[in-house]
């Protein structure tokens, strides 16, 4: 794996979607927290405890095939905000980055954060509705790492975490969901109301912490004690199935009762985007939510699922800032990412949607 493509390329495994429509599922993720045994807890480190921890887990994928490790310190800033722009890896990592480690596959499924919350936040992170797959991938690592590393273990507890709320399987399970339709008819708070009262939670584009944008959300399963992982993974699928059926009806009952409401917010955004000469980047998220609507409701056409998280992607602040030659202002991100939106989508002509 090239630095250009890890670090420069709007592109992970997670956005390679199939080209097929609702893509209402966007990604599943699988986590898993796990801690050396008779270490304190990353928040307890000293940093000469921190470079142990660091030694010992950069040793354990060595052996590996197709890992790479990354000291974070040893990376600019910039290369580190590329990395949580792309899911793979988080704030609290980076605001870490003194004491903390990073470990990826080739495809970017599967990755590691060392000395976040805990010790090692295993991760794998794939398109679409695929829990059950991206629960194996985790899986097969920790397997591997624990046949290296002795991991603190209680007979009562299960895996011991810094947070309570991972402690037993250390398995958290989260969907991204594109939900434009229960938004826009204002059911989508009622939604994630009722989310709680079933042992899931709902959270912003980029996890705990963080507002949702472009209509994005993760809802993941809320604790890890008293439950088997199979029947964590089983609970948030039928959970999630529930929630896409319901925007799938929504969008539905939006077509057939106020279609004039929904192709004029879809065809606005369509139009923002094309010929915008500066757009900030929630802006772009909003926009770019509304041309997937359009793209799964079969109005805009040539243009994929796909190709939308790409542009998203690519039109995040990191992203643009990568590509200059210089230090943009906060209007010279803006007018990029115009520039960039135009350029991408400049080929879609009236004959490419149902005007």
């Amino acid at each position: 794996m090239a630095d250009e493509s890890l670090f420069f390329s709007p592109q992970s495994k997670w956005i390679q979607a199939k080209d097929e429509a609702p893509q209402i599922v966007i990604s599943s993720r699988v986590r898993l927290a796990r801690n050396l045994a008779e270490t304190p807890f990353p928040n307890r480190l000293l940093h000469e405890q921190a470079e142990t921890v660091l030694y010992k887990i950069k040793n354990a994928f060595s052996d590996l095939y197709g890992y790479r490790f990354f000291k974070l310190k040893d990376l600019p800033k910039e290369k580190q905000q590329l990395l949580a722009a792309k899911h793979l890896i988080s704030p609290l990592l980076i605001e870490q980055a003194a004491i903390a480690g990073f470990a990826v596959n080739e495809d970017e499924s599967t990755s590691a954060m060392i000395n976040e919350e805990d010790h090692l936040r295993l991760q794998a992170l794939l398109p679409g509705l695929q829990l059950t797959r991206a629960s194996k991938l985790a899986f097969a690592l920790d397997d591997a790492l624990e046949s290296k590393l002795n991991f603190a273990f209680d007979e009562n507890l299960g895996y011991l975490s810094a947070c309570p709320t991972n402690l037993g399987t250390g398995l958290r399970a989260s969907v991204m969901l594109h939900l434009p339709a229960l938004v826009l008819s204002k059911q989508a708070q009622d939604v994630f109301d009722s989310l709680p009262r079933l042992g899931l939670t709902v959270r912003g584009l980029y996890g705990e912490g963080t507002e949702a944008r472009g209509n994005l959300f993760q809802v993941s399963n809320q604790t890890t004690l008293g439950s088997s992982e199979k029947d964590l993974i089983k609970h948030l699928e039928d959970i999630t199935n529930r929630i896409s059926l319901q925007e799938q009806q929504t969008r539905s009952f939006l077509l057939e009762k106020h279609p004039g409401y929904l192709e004029d917010n879809i065809w606005r955004s369509f139009a923002i985007l094309r010929h915008a000469r500066r757009i900030g980047e929630e802006e772009m998220a909003e926009r770019l939510s509304l041309l997937r609507l359009g793209v799964d409701l079969g109005m805009i056409k040539k243009l994929s699922g796909k190709a939308v998280s790409k542009l998203m992607l690519a039109g995040s602040t990191p992203f643009i800032q990568a590509q200059s030659t210089q230090k943009l202002s906060p209007d010279g991100v803006d007018t990029e990412r115009a520039n960039l939106l135009r350029k991408n989508l400049s080929y879609l002509k009236d004959g490419d949607s149902d005007e």
